[in-house]
């Protein structure tokens, strides 16, 4: 018999109440003449940035760290960003990592409850999308019958070249990143182009991966700029994962990648670079345009 059954219990949390708070969680609010950018931290170390010019959203989320003085911020998709950090009350101030001058957040009073109800929330919706995209964007063998050729794809020199046993998307799957560039020609006329990675995946096991890249500095054609285009077949499996798939690509010319598919798959990530899977793109387009 324990003579004190709930003294377990009664130490997690002495040693919970003994845990200093967080001081950065919340919302975080700094303005000027032309944006307004949003900071929200967690106690659980992620953070989203909103930079809104205008009306137009641009949005970051991803895990922060801040150790004394200084913060790191971890932004999915992109390379890290280091802050110098000053924290008096309800005043937050970041200097470095390319801004020109410091930045000065004002915390929201009582921010700190409302956003962890916000977030809980938020998670549960993007669970439940998560399931639904999962479900979309299906995994498994290669199907018997399963397309040798992608429409806007060129042919593919060794079809046959697949991974035994591997898991594949059951249907024809596109991701892409799109960064725009603005070109100015000898004449002075400005154009937008993009430099582009698309991921052109199989039922079948293999992928077609064609990248186009756009250089400052170089001529193009005006009416119809083309930038250089690098191409590879390669053959991938999928090991499907609880909530994080993990994706092997092996080239035909016997390069070996390893991706993860996060986010219900709707979303390719290879090392601080995002793919979107091309409906759920779209579907982002429309949110933002609401």
């Amino acid at each position: 018999m324990k003579l004190f059954p709930f003294l377990p219990a009664f130490l997690a949390l002495i040693l919970i109440g003994a845990a200093p708070p967080n001081p950065l969680v919340g919302r975080w609010i700094s303005e000027d003449m032309f944006t307004i950018t949003t900071l929200r931290f967690l106690p659980d170390g992620r953070y989203t940035r909103e930079i809104r010019v205008g009306d137009v959203p641009l949005q970051a989320q991803g895990r922060y760290k801040r150790n004394g003085d200084s913060i790191t911020f971890s932004p999915k998709g992109e390379s890290e960003e280091k802050y110098e950090l000053t924290l008096d009350g309800n005043r937050l101030t970041l200097s470095g990592a390319g801004l020109p001058e410091p930045k000065t957040f004002e915390k929201e009073p009582g921010s700190e409850k409302a956003l962890l109800e916000e977030t809980r929330q938020g998670d549960a919706q993007k669970s439940k999308e998560d399931d639904v995209w999962r479900k979309r964007i299906a995994v498994g063998p290669i199907p018997a019958k399963a397309p040798t050729s992608l429409a806007g794809v060129p042919k593919d020199p060794n079809p046959k070249r697949v991974l035994k046993g591997a898991q594949v998307f059951q249907q024809p799957q596109l991701y892409l990143r799109l960064t725009p560039m603005t070109l100015t020609s000898a004449g002075g006329r400005q154009s937008t182009v993009f430099n582009s990675v698309k991921w052109h995946f199989s039922p079948n096991g293999r992928v077609f991966i064609r990248w186009e890249t756009f250089r400052p500095g170089q001529r193009y054609d005006a009416d119809k700029p083309q930038g250089e285009i690098r191409t590879f077949w390669a053959a991938y499996r999928i090991t499907p994962g609880k909530e994080t798939d993990r994706l092997y690509v092996e080239t035909d010319g016997g390069e070996k990648f390893n991706l993860s598919l996060e986010d219900g798959r709707r979303n390719l990530v290879w090392d601080d670079q995002i793919y979107s899977q091309v409906h759920w793109q779209n579907e982002l387009m429309r949110r933002q345009q609401k």
